[in-house]
């Protein structure tokens, strides 16, 4: 037999609900403000939501790149024409430039430019004077790059091996530099 304390399930649930405190919908007028400032806080945000989620994304086109249905294709070639006026600025930004490792950077730069339209004469020139400005394993890499792109199998075999002797082997991301150097030396064998 139940207890005098013990009440039925529904009949529980029932006194559990009238102990709940109740809602009131605001009746003063800073009560009602607080309401319509958070129905137009929600409104705005299901708004931007929706806008933000319909909305396509906006690409900036780099220069020297091709835009293809919102994804890049591959650099477009660079024209003799663009090389020269790029050398000119790479000449004017070298005037103002007396760290030995920021005009090597220039110099790089130049070197990679004078790559690109196959001007392996003056590639390499400006990536020893960026090797001679400033020993590295990047400046050593690019004289091999030009050496090896012009035919000059010796002098990328030579580069190469002292691009891997300058690498920090203390930093084990740069393992894969290494490889990527040695297998290109034995590319060139």
């Amino acid at each position: 037999m139940p207890s005098p304390n013990h009440t039925s399930g529904s009949s529980a649930k029932k006194e559990q609900i009238k102990r709940l405190p109740k809602f009131r919908i605001p009746t003063s007028k800073g009560g009602m403000l607080a309401v319509w400032a958070v129905v137009l806080v929600l409104a705005i945000g299901a708004y931007g939501l929706a806008h933000h989620a319909n909305s396509k994304p906006k690409y900036v086109n780099p220069v020297g790149l091709k835009e293809t249905r919102n994804q890049f294709s591959t650099p477009t070639p660079q024209t003799a024409a663009n090389v020269a006026k790029n050398q000119e600025q790479y000449d004017t930004e070298l005037q103002g430039i007396s760290d030995p490792g920021q005009q090597a950077s220039i110099y790089d730069q130049k070197a990679s430019s004078a790559l690109d339209i196959k001007d392996y004469t003056n590639a390499m020139t400006y990536a020893k004077k960026a090797e001679s400005l400033a020993p590295s394993s990047d400046t050593a890499y690019l004289v091999a790059l030009v050496a090896q792109s012009s035919g000059d199998k010796a002098t990328a075999k030579q580069y190469l091996q002292t691009a891997i002797s300058r690498v920090d082997k203390s930093v084990p991301t740069n393992q894969r530099i290494i490889q990527s150097y040695q297998h290109m030396l034995q590319e060139l064998k």
